[in-house]
């Protein structure tokens, strides 16, 4: 079973998500395998990797990560905010990137 929450979370383990969120840095390297690891290991399992990864992209337009561009690093999705204070801005909306058909069958019910 998946917890659904952490029984605490320490406030500057927010602060670097937020961080993270707020800039458009990529988060990568050593902190996400160390994450993974610890999830792993939180949730009993020897791979995390079952969690599907939504990647959230609205202020990393145009980034990459080891040659991988913004949008392509999700395992399940990726979310691009088009508000106003964002990279490409369109008043409000956004975009859904996925391969998964079923997925994007619900999205567009929206």
């Amino acid at each position: 079973m998946i917890p659904h929450s952490k029984p605490f979370i320490h406030p500057e383990d927010i602060k670097a998500v937020v961080k993270v969120l707020e800039s458009g840095m990529l988060a990568g390297g050593n902190k996400v395998q160390d994450f993974e690891s610890a999830l792993a290991a939180y949730i009993d399992r020897r791979y995390a990797a079952a969690i599907p990864v939504i990647e959230d992209c609205a202020v990393s337009l145009g980034s990459e990560l080891d040659g991988v561009k913004t949008g392509c690093l999700g395992s399940y999705a990726a979310v691009f905010s088009f508000y106003a204070n964002k990279i490409i801005v369109a008043g409000e909306g956004g975009m859904v990137l996925s391969d998964n058909r079923d997925l994007i069958n619900v999205c567009m019910t929206w």
